[in-house]
């Protein structure tokens, strides 16, 4: 039997082996016919065929329709309703006066702003892309401020009324699901246009600060004969208007306070919750201790204005409110201007706070408690002098956008919220339906840039610089993509450097933007970056372009760090260590502190030299902003609570007093 089965696997095996040795000859004979062909096609001549060019109509997507009209400092983009839009623009311009009246903040306004008004999709798309990660169940956004150093965009979002949160950000009924937050675009934007108008000053506020004054500021009041600041209308559940703490809403020259047609009834099984005054939102609510509540910086999820009773943002409102409108004051108007002006120019400390208060943080603290919950104060009324004075404003008409317009406005805004990528449809859209103005040429290439379109970029831009578009952007854009070019295939004999024939082209695109305004420190940047890249050591005539640069924006690391290295090529040493000194004294980094420390060490031992001048030009001082009282108006306080009866000491006498 085993070997009958030896027999069987041995047939098998030759039974297959003429398959094996046909496929090795086929094989063979392949390889063979293949390398012959191969030389025989080496030898023949190349034959290039025409370049077919292939067209074909793309399909554009569809057009967005903006509305566009414009106001005083503001060009108004919105894609809500005409009719909404056009209230919300109105009342905002009544605000805009009543604010100059009540609580006037001066400053210049050097750059174009523009207030976009999302009433459909496509909000979350201007939230800064460095904000997202602060989202969670209890913190939302319906507003954004993009500054840029070319203009600004104010971004409010009309498509919902309410928002859903949870329980950590407003204390319910531990049972419920959650909390449907009201949600008054309003009031976001007066907000964010205070906060806007506070950027713009040469000293911003502390965040502390400037929470406190927009929380006060969104609840102010206007009506046609009068404007009412520092009032508190929120009322506890299961009081009333007999508790002096707090006071019922008020008519306004015998007209009713208007409100929504539309109730959000919020979602079924969850509570809604309004934005609060600080004597309800802080109920029962432990407050933040003074070390943590002053450590809030600007860039905190909590200063970011997320929607909510947050704490921090209340407490803000309930500081500032008790050092402006609390009765007794106690000299606390002046200690906060003291404060807020003293903490712009060193650490925010408890000696600080006594010094300007005269009282510890806990002793403080304690005070502030006693305040929200039975809030003793002087509220302020502005009443409109002359019969038959108003306040008022005209209502605005509102036009459909020209696309190319409200595409650059879009990109524009989402290239400041880093965030490019969602604009370029839009843009293609409008491009693609004709749309050739140089400035929206300069604004598709400079979003086609954030987004890594680099080939798009290039194309736009050049279109953009060709046809003189006034963008300063867009040309250190430009030049920065021909000098990545330049340094790709340098010229110089040493194979790393590029020649001045290379960096002619790309100067010239640079000096076309010291022509424009704003001046922008990315110009000189890359005039730096460019001469660094060059085989051709710049000369002292050279170098004035870059000394203007550090006149204009003497704090900018990078061209700082750069022109050094390029006095140091120059054999200016002197100049050079100038500048190395001046970065070391004022870096606050390790790693930037290390960088200018190799320089140095590049440098020589410089020689005995008398005492430098010291810098006039400090931060100036913080500034506080007051209550002025407008020749228009007539001013009448009115005093709301019981003071409690003991009273503290009064801070130092040497302390400035407050300004009637």
């Amino acid at each position: 039997m085993q070997f009958a089965s030896r027999r069987f696997l041995v047939a098998c095996v030759l039974s297959l082996f003429p398959v094996f040795a046909t496929l090795s000859f086929a094989q063979a004979v392949s390889g063979t016919v293949a390398a012959s062909g191969t030389a025989a096609r080496e030898q023949e001549p190349v034959v290039r065929l025409d370049t077919l060019v292939v067209t074909a109509a793309t399909e554009l997507p569809p057009p967005e329709n903006w509305l566009a009209t414009s106001i005083p400092g503001f060009e108004v983009y919105s894609s809500a309703s005409e009719r909404a839009s056009r209230k919300l623009i109105q009342d905002f311009e009544m605000f805009r006066i009543a604010l100059d009246a009540a609580w006037p903040i001066n400053v210049t306004v050097r750059k174009p702003a523009t207030l976009i008004l999302c009433g459909r999709a496509g909000f979350d798309d201007f939230i800064p892309r460095s904000d997202l990660a602060d989202y969670s169940k209890d913190s939302a956004r319906a507003s954004a401020t993009l500054i840029g150093p070319e203009q600004a965009f104010i971004v409010i979002d009309m498509s919902t009324s309410s928002v859903t949160l949870n329980d950590t950000t407003y204390d319910i009924d531990a049972s419920s699901l959650g909390a449907t937050f009201d949600v008054d675009y309003y009031s976001i934007l007066y907000r964010e246009y205070v906060h806007y108008l506070l950027s713009q000053t040469e000293t911003p506020p502390p965040a502390w600060y400037e929470e406190g004054v927009l929380q006060i500021i969104q609840k102010m009041e206007v009506y046609p004969k009068y404007i009412r600041i520092g009032e508190l209308r929120s009322v506890r559940r299961g009081q009333g208007k007999n508790n002096m703490a707090v006071v019922a809403p008020v008519a306004g020259d015998g007209e009713d306070i208007e409100t929504s047609d539309e109730e959000d009834a919020g979602i079924p099984g969850m509570e809604t919750i309004p934005d609060e005054d600080f004597n309800v939102a802080l109920d029962r609510r432990a407050l933040l201790g003074f070390k943590d509540f002053f450590g809030v910086t600007r860039d905190s999820p909590l200063a970011r204005n997320p929607i909510g009773n947050n704490v921090w943002a209340k407490q803000c409102y309930a500081f500032v409110h008790r050092c402006l409108y609390g009765i007794p004051n106690k000299n606390y108007k002046a200690a906060l201007e003291t404060l807020v002006a003293r903490s712009a120019k060193e650490p925010m400390t408890e000696e600080l706070f006594k010094e300007c208060f005269g009282v510890t943080y806990k002793r403080f603290l304690v005070e502030l408690r006693g305040y929200i919950g039975l809030a003793a104060y002087q509220y302020t009324d502005f009443v409109v002098k002359g019969k038959g004075e108003r306040i008022d404003a005209p209502a605005r008409e509102f036009t459909l956008a020209p696309e190319g317009d409200s595409a650059r406005m879009k990109a524009d805004a989402l290239v400041l919220a880093n965030n490019a990528s969602p604009s370029i449809p839009t843009l293609r859209g409008a491009y693609g339906r004709g749309a050739r103005d140089p400035e929206f040429l300069a604004s598709y290439g400079l979003a086609a840039h954030a987004a890594g379109q680099t080939e798009l970029a290039r194309r736009m831009l050049s279109k953009a610089v060709a046809g003189k578009a006034k963008r300063a952007a867009a040309y250190p854009a430009y030049a920065g993509i021909l000098l990545d070019d330049a340094k790709a295939h340098p010229e110089a004999s040493d194979g790393v450097h590029i020649t001045p024939a290379q960096l002619t082209p790309i100067l010239e695109v640079l000096f076309a933007a010291r022509k424009l305004r704003p001046a922008l420190p990315q110009t000189y940047r890359t005039i730096a970056d460019a001469w660094i890249a060059s085989s051709a050591t710049p000369s002292n005539e050279n170098f004035v372009v870059l000394s203007e640069g550090l006149v204009l924006f003497r704090n900018d690391r990078a061209l700082l760090y750069q022109s050094a290295r390029i006095l140091l090529r120059m054999k200016n040493n002197t100049a050079a260590r100038a500048l190395v000194e001046f970065a070391l004294k004022t870096s606050k980094d390790d790693a930037e502190r290390e960088r200018f420390n190799e320089l140095k060490l590049q440098l020589p031992t410089p020689p005995p030299a008398a005492d430098a001048a010291q810098d006039s030009s400090a931060t100036p001082d913080g500034e506080a902003q007051q209550v002025s009282q407008p020749s228009a108006y007539e001013v009448k306080r009115t005093k709301v609570g019981t003071p409690p009866q003991q009273q503290q000491q009064p801070p130092p006498q040497q302390q400035q007093q407050p300004q009637q």
